[in-house]
């Protein structure tokens, strides 16, 4: 994995560049990077088109290696805002595209800072950069790092908004993301995992085992799940919550960051949503319950996917962990943010060790609205 080397400076002249957008860098209020896996991103508040706005400017990993994937990327993001999800929006270029490729050095890696080379050439790779309205609001990962805790109902909303986004792309066609493989879709749990060799001995068991449960539960079910269009990485991170003025209660406004959408099955994105409820809430399986209850009452799970939804639920987790271990390995100085969920992965999945699917299903549908 590769991460484009961009600085503050340079993501203001791009956006001038390519967009016209004009911030005064001088404020930092009005440029700021952002948190990011393997992209960067950057908020900015500037004027476009004779107005003053508030922009993110995404330089895409090299990994996006054609137009044509974030070509789809752009075509799902204007599905849903059609369909009235709250979501961010690809911007004009001034050259009237949604995108330009440019070719940007790429960050050390742990490893080619330790090997520098002698020629001391900077290797460029071509990257997508995108501009895109900034949705406002924080995150639930926001509000949790500041003390925040949130109820079953938040949980619910979160099941909700993953079910408005399964009805709205059901019949959506994107050849191009039919194509699409990479170690994050779960529909490659079991060959496409990285990092289990940099993973302790505890956690290397744990992963065992549900890699095997995954091959004997899941995998033989691939071909009858559902599939479609999904979001891919429903997390705390890119899920927006507001408090309603009247109640003061939290409510999902939104979601975010579509960097991993991909065709795969329709239950994975209410899996991966209810993975990190769970680990939001502190280990209350009511939390991952509440999630699929709200998917289910909205976008009814086949007995397929409420058969394997458990085994999912835990094979997100372990991705989190050995995934996060590998790229931590390479980027550490960004180890923080990629670990974020994986610290906290192992207990999740402990308490999911000892909950059988016959009482997670029961669970989950003793909290559905929609009898």
């Amino acid at each position: 994995m590769d991460r484009p080397l961009v600085t503050l400076n340079q993501a203001v002249d791009l956006a001038k560049e390519i967009w016209g957008l004009k911030v005064d860098s001088s404020s930092a209020k009005n440029v700021r990077e952002l948190d990011s896996y393997d992209d960067r991103n950057f908020y900015l508040y500037g004027m476009k088109d004779d107005k003053e706005g508030e922009f993110l400017l995404k330089i895409y990993s090299p990994c996006f290696e054609t137009r044509e994937l974030v070509d789809a990327i752009h075509k799902i993001m204007f599905h849903l805002e059609d369909a009235g999800v709250v979501c961010p929006v690809p911007q004009k270029t001034m050259a009237s595209d949604h995108l330009e490729i440019r070719n940007l050095p790429k960050t050390p890696n742990v490893q080619q800072v330790k090997k520098p080379k002698l020629d001391k050439k900077v290797d460029l790779s071509p990257c997508v950069v995108s501009l895109f309205t900034f949705v406002p609001g924080k995150t639930v990962k926001d509000y949790q790092q500041h003390g925040h805790s949130f109820s079953n109902e938040v949980y619910y909303q979160v099941g909700l908004l993953v079910a408005n986004v399964a009805n709205a792309l059901k019949d959506l066609k994107c050849p191009v993301l039919e194509e699409r493989e990479f170690g994050w879709d779960l529909f490659y749990f079991d060959t496409l995992l990285r990092g289990h060799d940099q993973i302790a001995s505890e956690e290397k068991k744990i992963v065992k085992a549900v890699q095997n449960s995954f091959k004997k539960f899941v995998k033989p079910r691939l071909d009858v799940l559902p599939k479609q269009c999904i979001h891919g990485d429903v997390n705390d991170g890119n899920i927006l919550v507001q408090k309603n003025s009247g109640t003061d209660e939290f409510e999902v406004s939104g979601l975010i960051d579509f960097s991993d959408v991909n065709y795969s099955c329709r239950v994975f994105d209410i899996a991966i949503a209810a993975s990190y409820m769970l680990s939001v809430s502190g280990d209350d399986v009511n939390a991952a319950a509440s999630t699929v209850a709200g998917f289910h009452d909205k976008c009814p799970l086949t007995q397929d996917e409420s058969d394997v939804i458990l085994c999912c639920i835990r094979a997100r987790m372990c991705q989190s962990i050995c995934f996060g271990a590998n790229t931590s390995a390479l980027y550490p100085d960004n180890a923080k943010y990629l670990l974020y969920t994986a610290n906290k992965a192992i207990s999740v999945l402990k308490l999911l060790a000892e909950i059988t699917n016959e009482d997670f299903d029961k669970r989950w549908r003793g909290l559905c609205r929609s009898k």
